[in-house]
């Protein structure tokens, strides 16, 4: 069973022969149960591994155990920062399917998809009449709408923290109504997301750093360019503490980076925040979203 996460950071991982595979997978499965911030699963399209983790301190960590103290051959992808996707506003949509060969059969789905508050997952919440649909149907649709906000519309991230109210199901047929309903609850759920306008969401990472004193005004502006907002400092003695939130996007070679600008004397730490709205204005050309694209 899938750990909860969040995992911000995810890389795919290929054995280089069929033994490998094997190695690969138990050694996946052994650190995945010892560690709770880490996870793996395969990717539905390209059937690859990936790697799910923390950070990429953590991640490297994963991978020096695997390759290098297990000896297991492996090609590695780039490390792939895990957005989400969510909506901007409320949108309703209803969409009928009439199924090829219908002699006018139709079935008809109404959604209705609202904004949930930040963090509190997905819920799905069925305001049609039990007694008249019947079960089966209902969960048909729930499973196609969990389906489709699992694979994303916009950019193929998952779509996180929305409602979706089922309003309406109707159907003229009683000879496996289930299939005609997915059809149109998966086209209504698109529609209704489109309209609602995207938002492209970025896992924020909690730092800490602990710089000598005459690094400080140097450490601040590497934060400053990375998009990070210091919540507070304090000096103790010769070093300053500075905790401050940083897009996991921005934090790429940040510990080599760090060692350059304070003399390899500073040293941080991190771990998952929350995920953050991305702001439309942070690339220079003005285009959105900024230069990612779909997970390898």
């Amino acid at each position: 069973m899938p750990k909860p996460g969040p995992f911000p950071l995810e890389m795919s991982i290929e054995p280089k022969s069929a033994d490998d595979h094997e190695r690969l997978r138990a050694a996946l499965q052994t650190n995945a149960a010892t560690d709770p911030e880490f996870d793996f699963a395969v990717d539905a399209e390209s059937r690859q591994l990936i790697l799910k983790a923390a950070g990429e301190m953590h991640l490297d960590g994963i991978i020096d155990r695997i390759i290098n103290k297990e000896g297991i051959a492996c090609s590695l992808g780039a490390p792939q920062v895990a957005y989400r996707e969510t909506i901007a506003a409320s949108a309703e949509s209803r969409y009928s399917h009439m199924p090829l060969r219908s002699r006018g059969k139709r079935a008809s789905v109404g959604l209705v998809i609202e904004p949930n508050e930040r963090g509190a997952g997905n819920e799905f919440i069925s305001e049609v009449d039990g007694a008249i649909i019947p079960a089966s149907c209902i969960a048909a649709i729930e499973a196609v709408i969990n389906s489709r906000l699992a694979d994303g519309f916009v950019l193929g991230f998952p779509i996180v923290d929305v409602q979706v109210f089922l309003v309406e199901v109707e159907y003229n047929f009683d000879d496996d109504p289930e299939a005609a309903l997915t059809i149109a609850a998966r086209s209504a759920l698109a529609e209704a997301c489109h309209a609602a306008g995207e938002v492209l969401l970025e896992p924020v990472m909690n730092v800490e750093i602990v710089t000598p004193n005459d690094a400080f005004g140097t450490v601040i502006d590497d934060l400053n360019v990375r998009r990070g907002y210091v919540l507070k400092s304090s000096m103790v003695g010769d070093v300053t503490i500075v905790e401050a939130h940083v897009p996991l996007g921005n934090l790429f070679g940040y510990v080599s980076q760090l060692r350059s600008i304070s003399g390899a004397r500073a040293n941080h730490s991190m771990k998952f925040s929350h995920y953050a709205e991305i702001p439309r204005n942070i690339d220079g050309d003005g285009t959105f979203p900024p230069a990612i694209g779909k997970r390898a």
